[in-house]
């Protein structure tokens, strides 16, 4: 993989409910370490709960134009998309954070994606401590009105939503 810097890390966010890993799968690039971009996630999903549908899941463009605009994270989805087959499991193997060592068969280089999975990330902040759901939002999330306003942007990925509510 080129131009991924030596402290940087990729990461592949799925979900384990998802119906098409290889296509509702997205990757990033980003500093932040496996357990603050867990607790990440998981406030990120409390938060659209609280403000959009407790019974939806937050859609993984939506999740990716928030972390690039709020978090300082990259979007790689498209260079990474070639690396799927390299980070499949059978759903017996999954856990919260999966690690892979992956070749670059163009360069011969090896790197490691890190898979979190959404789901997961959303019940150990709810099951570790963490049911002070405000408080621990404000304590990982910006507390904008902008921020605010991306999370409720549901025009641009739930158009079965009522876009007038909320």
């Amino acid at each position: 993989m080129k131009n991924v810097k030596e402290s940087k890390k990729i990461y592949k966010i799925a979900h384990y409910y998802s119906k098409d890993y290889d296509k509702y799968s997205v990757f990033v690039e980003s500093d932040i370490d496996e357990d603050s971009f867990v607790k990440l996630l998981g406030a990120l999903q409390f938060k659209f709960e609280e403000l959009i549908d407790d019974s939806e899941s937050m859609d993984e463009r939506h999740l990716i134009c928030i972390l690039e605009r709020f978090f300082n994270m990259k979007d790689i989805t498209n260079e990474c998309k070639k690396y799927l087959s390299q980070t499949q499991l059978n759903k017996d193997e999954w856990e919260m954070i999966n690690e892979f060592a992956v070749i670059d068969l163009d360069s011969g280089n090896g790197f490691t994606i890190i898979q979190i999975d959404l789901y997961e990330s959303r019940e150990f902040c709810c099951t570790n401590g963490q049911a002070e759901y405000k408080k621990f939002m404000d304590n990982q999330l910006p507390n904008t009105l902008e921020f605010e306003n991306e999370i409720k942007n549901k025009r641009n990925f739930y158009p079965w939503l009522d876009v007038h509510s909320n």
